[in-house]
């Protein structure tokens, strides 16, 4: 078995590191008042539901206090306002100062007190795919736009005239045919109710549901392209009033894209670079960052000797690096205008992306995502099976566009889910994520957390990931972590243990080992 040891602390083992856990997740209940078209909420027996014991909430709440937890998420599967008195439940939580989240459809009005509570949070996740009225009806069944809305602005208000510290207010829904043509409306009324933040999961088709939404995916040839270009439109709506918008399952969206219309009009769509071939060798490149991504991309751009490099453009100074010349983006914008072409080569590729639109500049490409690739080239990814069922803590689904081989050799998925956190259901049954359904442990009489994320399942997820070889099935078609080789995920993992160690060191003022 692969045994990973920190070259700066002997004693971490990547495999049985000390407790690392930094974010936990946890239901008072898994019931839920709505039925939603696409989740199967509705379709369990009655044995499925349950609700946490004042025994579970205690032990995970003096595991938060005991250890370096850095968040909480509360219903991350089920509805937390169901439960009587949840107020009561939270307030002890919320005590301990810690990043929490609450996640709930806010389907009904908030009473005065369940505001002075929902106000305390950290992040609360409210539940609205459209803010159509009518169609929100359809697809979620008990729940009102309006009142959603007014339930934002209750919170927010309260928050102000409490002179308290404004929670991170995030919109979520669920990504599918019936509502993606109002993604943009929905983002300008994020924009005017004061929401930074807005997250639409990938639709998974559920044993036992109704089968009427859709992912966009499997839409019709035209249907699907006009998709496409709403969601690109949203996109750059929310880059322009800086809102964070993210969407699920983008990666298989954008496979269909090359492989039915061309890279070329995936590029024109999507303004991601696939390749250094979307370059026009008769203008001047410009590289808008000179971090690490900025300068390999630089790296990399010497292979094309077809390509001029002019220089990198930063946001707030001039000069140089590796005795290229840098340029402010004002003087950049200052100097004659030479044609030039912008690459975006840094994490900041949306606070970059606002900056050129604000300043009418329409030539670039975002460069972040190959980077991140490590240069390869976009291609048409392998052919999509509909016969690939999945297991998730939900149920059996099946997820359109699923492939037999995402994580191509040599490659791991990004995941520090098994090192960094843990999900937990009401019965106590331990997840390695929101995702995949394989019970990891149970948090019952004579076991502890601790017990659970040091057990033989924990153990070989965490090889799987650190080796790619023979990965869990749910983590080789997962959409929400990047493929990247298997180096970069090892020295990822160990540089968090590393820092890890490093905190805990000097907080006890022990001195560690150097590395050799």
């Amino acid at each position: 078995m692969l045994n990973v040891k920190s070259a700066e602390f002997s004693h971490i083992d990547l495999l049985n590191p000390a407790p690392s856990l930094k974010h936990i997740a946890f239901n008072f209940t898994n019931r839920c008042n709505l039925r939603c078209v696409y989740c199967p909420q509705g379709t369990h027996p009655e044995s499925f539901h349950a609700e946490s014991s004042d025994d579970q909430i205690r032990k995970i709440v003096d595991y938060a206090r005991s250890h370096d937890i850095e968040r909480i998420d509360i219903g991350y599967y089920g509805e937390t306002l169901l439960v009587q008195g949840w107020e009561d439940h939270c307030r002890p939580l919320l005590d301990q100062g810690l990043y929490i989240t609450l996640v709930s459809s806010f389907s009904r009005i908030l009473k005065p007190e369940e505001v002075e509570v929902v106000a305390r949070f950290s992040e609360l996740q409210m539940s609205i795919d459209t803010i159509d009225i009518q169609l929100l009806k359809q697809i979620r069944k008990a729940v009102d736009a309006r009142t959603i809305l007014y339930n934002t602005h209750l919170v927010r208000s309260y928050v102000l005239a409490n002179d308290l510290p404004m929670p991170k207010i995030v919109w979520t829904g669920v990504l599918t045919d019936q509502i993606v043509s109002g993604i943009p409306d929905l983002v300008a009324m994020a924009v005017s109710s004061g929401i930074r933040s807005i997250n639409f999961n990938d639709v998974a088709y559920f044993e036992g549901t109704s089968g009427v939404a859709r992912s966009i995916y499997d839409m019709e040839p035209q249907d699907f392209i006009q998709a496409a270009g709403t969601l690109e439109r949203a996109r750059r709506l929310a880059v322009r009033h800086g809102v964070e918008l993210s969407i699920g399952g983008t990666q298989r969206v954008e496979r269909r894209l090359i492989e039915d219309y061309g890279i070329e009009r995936y590029v024109e769509l999507t303004r991601k670079l696939s390749s250094f071939d979307d370059l026009d060798p008769a203008r001047p490149v410009y590289i808008y960052g000179a971090g690490e991504a900025g300068r390999t991309l630089r790296n990399w751009l010497r292979a094309h000797p077809e390509l001029r490099f002019a220089g990198y453009i930063d946001s707030a100074r001039s000069g140089a690096v590796d005795n290229e010349v840098v340029l402010k983006f004002d003087d950049y914008k200052a100097q004659p205008d030479d044609g030039g072409q912008i690459v975006i080569g840094s994490m900041h590729e949306n606070e970059i992306e606002r900056r050129l639109i604000d300043a009418g500049v329409v030539t670039y490409w975002r460069g972040y995502n190959f980077f991140q690739d490590g240069g390869a080239p976009k291609i048409a990814g392998a052919q999509p099976s509909a016969d690939i069922v999945r297991s998730g803590i939900q149920g059996k689904f099946v997820m359109p566009g699923d492939v037999m081989d995402d994580v191509p050799p040599g490659m791991t998925r990004m995941c520090e889910a098994p090192w960094a956190e843990i999900y937990f259901d009401p019965k106590g049954e331990a997840y390695s994520c929101c995702q995949r359904g394989l019970v990891m442990g149970k948090l019952e009489n004579g076991v502890s957390i601790d017990d659970i994320i040091g057990s033989d399942a924990y153990r070989r997820l965490r090889q799987q990931l650190l080796t790619g070889q023979d990965l869990d099935s749910e983590c080789l078609r997962c959409t929400g972590r990047q493929a990247v080789p298997v180096e970069r995920m090892r020295d990822h993992i160990l540089g968090l243990m590393n820092a890890d160690a490093r905190k805990a060191a000097g907080a006890a003022g022990a001195p560690h080992r150097d590395r050799d």
